[in-house]
């Protein structure tokens, strides 16, 4: 993978992961955290910066009460997004990505906010009932990012985690 950040130390027992086609890196400030489109041709010189407008636009578009759009991408690729999302639209679409989730073997928890331009319940019910023990937990006054959103960012870390914490709890001492 292109633009890979690691954070910690090996063995890594987590991975931080967001869905954003053509944004490598836009989790990258959650990761630090946890650690203490483009118009036309995407082929064409100027994509990759119209790609870095339209997701400022589509950041304050999805939230809440975003702090900043500035989402720590490292950098925006019209090229990789024009050639990603017409396939995971089409599996959208088809009932092919709920397929896939059913092959999901480890916890899964979404984080969601209520103001997400995503319903809250076409995320959760399809994925409850692909996923075995899937969790949903509802973040008020929040939209599509709640690590940049003003009134969720500490609930959304706390949550994040506690949910951690849960899934991967510290091994017991040996003193």
């Amino acid at each position: 993978m292109e633009n890979l950040r690691t954070y910690g130390r090996p063995p890594y027992r987590v991975a931080v992961i967001h869905g954003g086609p053509g944004a490598p890196g836009c989790m990258a400030p959650v990761a630090r955290e946890l650690a203490d489109a483009a118009f036309g041709d995407p082929g064409r010189p100027e994509a990759d910066a119209a790609f870095a407008r339209l997701g400022a636009l589509a950041t304050r578009a999805d939230a809440c009460d975003v702090l900043t759009t500035d989402t720590g991408v490292l950098a925006h690729q019209a090229r990789i997004y024009a050639g990603v999302w017409p396939e995971m639209a089409e599996l959208r679409r088809s009932g092919g990505l709920l397929e896939l989730a059913r092959s999901v073997r480890c916890p899964v928890t979404a984080i969601h906010g209520d103001c997400d331009s995503h319903p809250a319940d076409g995320v959760a019910e399809p994925l409850a009932a692909v996923l075995p023990g899937f969790r949903f937990i509802l973040l008020e006054r929040c939209g599509h990012l709640p690590w940049l959103e003003r009134h969720a960012r500490d609930a959304f870390f706390q949550t994040l985690r506690a949910e951690l914490r849960q899934a991967y709890p510290p091994p017991p001492s040996t003193v």
